[in-house]
């Protein structure tokens, strides 16, 4: 990905995010078109980093699953997962309760 594509270390810091740095590492691993919807919706997550964190796992673990959720589901899939780690410990276990 390019780091143009990326937000800046200010955004992220704006949304929330404590560990810019390693933000910016999980999200140069999502394909571009996931970068903006998912860095768009951190502000709207209780921790933010934990968010980020969970979905980067949850979707190292079931990226087809992830690919197919609609935006909406990935908003709530966020916001889930910065609200509680246990959830994302479950999801990378049981994708299909992605669905």
């Amino acid at each position: 990905m390019s780091a143009a594509a990326l937000p800046s270390r200010g955004a992220l810091a704006k949304a929330g995010v404590l560990e810019t740095d390693a933000a910016l590492a999980m999200l140069a691993e999502l394909p571009t078109d996931l970068v903006e919807h998912v860095a768009a919706q951190l502000p709207e997550c209780a921790d933010p980093d934990a968010a980020l964190n969970g979905f980067i796992q949850v979707w190292s673990a079931h990226r087809s699953i992830v690919i197919a959720l609609g935006e909406q589901q990935l908003r709530a899939l966020l916001v889930l997962l910065g609200a509680s780690p246990v959830v994302s410990e479950h999801l990378q276990r049981h994708g299909e309760d992605l669905r």
